[in-house]
């Protein structure tokens, strides 16, 4: 994810710089929790999946009619928030700290942020903001509710990626499709096996059979596949529902960080309402 670090790194750089409060700082007011579940759902059926990708249609199946709007619109948002960050650092001025990190200094912080986590990265701007909190002007109970949320968000996220007790969304959507791929090489075996061809090779009798059943054996095979992703998909909304609706709760009531009089705040922000875009 070097982008990520790339952002976080103008971030923790930023907050080695004077705290010295902003306003007018562009944020980005868009509930991202919310565009999770605009995602589309798997299809309920084979046939389903066949409609919704057009495949009678002009140019064939195409997933981009399903998914392209969504994905443009993520990435719309994305390029926003790597802008309002670009734009917050740019107003930054640097401090005597700042000044006086040498090239090797800042080498090594950059190694430091590519080797955490996007959890442990905003929990380290965290800490480094408390460290800098003296130079901070006072932000609003909105702004330090939402900065609160911010790192329980940030410490959950962490303790998720320590203990490693769970699958990821990715690593279930993968092993669901191996599963499914092996249930339809089992129904391809079926349908090319021995039994169905006469002494010279060609189909038997019971050839047409064999051929209706393999293919019955593959639609079994596909809605399985298809229902496990949507419990699948439905467990990953509940999971991330619970670790950022109360962030992006608390972010809308400061205005989406409008709010707040640091940019240092601002920043922090940014950078959670990023971890919840990315996690979709």
């Amino acid at each position: 994810m070097p982008r990520f670090v790339n952002r976080m790194a103008a971030t923790f750089a930023a907050l080695l710089c004077a705290g010295a409060p902003v306003a007018g700082q562009e944020m980005v007011p868009v509930d991202v929790l919310a565009l999770h579940g605009q995602v589309p759902p798997p299809p309920s059926s084979p046939q389903e999946a066949y409609e919704r990708a057009g495949c009678g249609q002009e140019g064939g199946c195409d997933a981009g009619r399903v998914f392209g709007p969504i994905e443009e619109r993520f990435t719309a948002i994305s390029h926003r928030l790597d802008a309002a960050q670009i734009a917050w650092s740019q107003r930054a001025q640097p401090s005597n700290a700042m000044q006086n990190m040498s090239q090797a200094e800042l080498l090594e912080l950059q190694k430091k942020l590519a080797a955490m986590s996007q959890a442990e990265q905003i929990e380290f701007a965290t800490q480094l903001s408390r460290s800098q909190g003296a130079a901070l002007a006072p932000e609003p109970p909105s702004v330090r509710a939402a900065l609160d949320a911010a790192r329980v968000m940030a410490e959950q996220l962490n303790a998720l990626a320590i203990s490693q007790r769970r699958e990821t969304f990715l690593e279930v959507f993968t092993r669901l499709r191996a599963e499914s791929e092996r249930e339809h090489g089992v129904a391809s075996a079926y349908a090319t096996d021995d039994r169905w061809k006469d002494a010279v090779g060609l189909p038997g009798p019971e050839w047409e059979q064999a051929q209706i059943k393999a293919m019955e054996m593959h639609i079994i095979a596909e809605n399985e596949y298809l229902d496990e992703l949507r419990n699948a998909m439905n467990e990953e909304a509940a999971r991330q529902n619970a670790l950022f609706a109360d962030f992006q709760k608390k972010l809308a009531a400061s205005r989406y960080g409008a709010e707040a009089v640091n940019a240092m705040s601002r920043s922090q922000l940014l950078a959670a309402q990023q971890t919840i875009l990315e996690a979709a």
